[in-house]
């Protein structure tokens, strides 16, 4: 035992190795069980064969290691490195200032990273200082990867940062939820998200591409902008829109509002029950495509337009 009393905790004792084999070198530093070793000032080992260094340090589970002031290593094989950092679960790892670790065998790095649940991995940290987060996976098995990112669903995984510096990156909030993408959600059980704020909000929803949003259950959104709403609706296309139940919308600015409608075509719109609507617009200017406005309405060819009730148009511009 090396080192003196700082006077300040009026026990008149410096450094003590109490235990079999314990080493302490620092003012107050204390190691006291067998194999111990407390290195800085007020440093603590009491854990089996544990080690602590850096002042304030505290390995308190056996075979721990706490590394940096005031870290704390309280998990059996546990591991703490930085500042403040803790890694109070069973073979945690918690690595960054104020990084945290409590659930069994989960490991966290980066500043104020946080993996609370048993098996979580949470890896990012705070990149902004003011208003984010390091990574934070609470669920059992999640895997958060980047700042600000949120992974809280059992089994759940969001990976992707914060894009536009809100304080939230990547959000997976439910079970098995997948969120990849900077500012992406996964809100709902089995829901992918993938693209910059691509967004799910329904169970078993899918998103893909950068904005899009699949809101409706089992819903697919598949192109930047692209939206389906309607619970089984599908929509694929650069700013593509399925709103109604069952619908299907094909192309870029298609948009099937009616239920179980079909919108295949730039631009092309089936906006009634059962409407079908295949045929894109002729120009470059954006107009409308073929268009099926009424109940069974059937639109084929490029412009065509289909108003009646069970009615059909074929050709261009019919």
């Amino acid at each position: 035992a090396i080192g003196g009393d700082t006077g300040g905790d009026q026990d008149n004792l410096g450094a003590q190795a109490t235990g079999t084999n314990a080493t302490a070198v620092g003012s107050d530093a204390v190691a006291s069980n067998f194999g111990t070793t407390a290195i800085g000032n007020g440093a603590q080992a009491s854990g089996d064969i544990s080690t602590a260094v850096g002042s304030g340090s505290r390995a308190e589970g056996d075979q721990g290691t706490a590394l940096g002031e005031n870290s704390d290593a309280s998990g059996f094989g546990s591991t703490a490195l930085g500042a403040e950092a803790d890694a109070s679960g069973f073979a945690s790892i918690a690595v960054g200032l104020t990084s945290a670790a409590a659930g069994a065998s989960s490991v966290a790095v980066g500043v104020e990273a946080a993996a609370t649940q048993t098996g979580a991995i949470a890896i990012g940290g705070d990149a902004f200082g003011e208003g984010g987060t390091g990574a934070q996976a609470t669920g059992e098995s999640a895997i958060a990867l980047g700042a600000s990112t949120n992974s809280t669903g059992r089994g759940s995984v969001a990976i992707g940062g914060d894009g536009n510096i809100n304080g939230d990156g990547a959000q997976a909030t439910a079970d098995g939820a997948v969120a990849l993408g900077a500012d992406a959600s996964a809100l709902s059980d089995d829901s992918i998200a993938i693209g910059r704020t691509a967004s799910t909000t329904s169970g078993g929803a899918i998103a893909i591409g950068h904005d899009a949003a699949a809101e409706g259950s089992a819903a697919v959104a598949l192109g930047e902008g692209s939206s389906a709403s309607g619970t089984f609706a599908t929509s694929v296309g650069l700013a593509s829109s399925a709103t109604g139940d069952g619908a299907s919308a094909f192309g870029a600015g298609a948009d099937a509002t009616g239920v179980t409608s079909l919108a295949a075509g730039f631009n092309s719109s089936a906006s009634a029950t059962g409407a079908t609507a295949i045929g894109g617009n002729l120009g470059s200017e954006g107009g409308p495509g073929s268009q099926a406005t009424a109940e069974g309405a059937t639109a084929i060819g490029a412009e065509a337009i289909a108003s009646g009730v069970s009615s059909f148009s074929g050709g261009v511009g019919a």
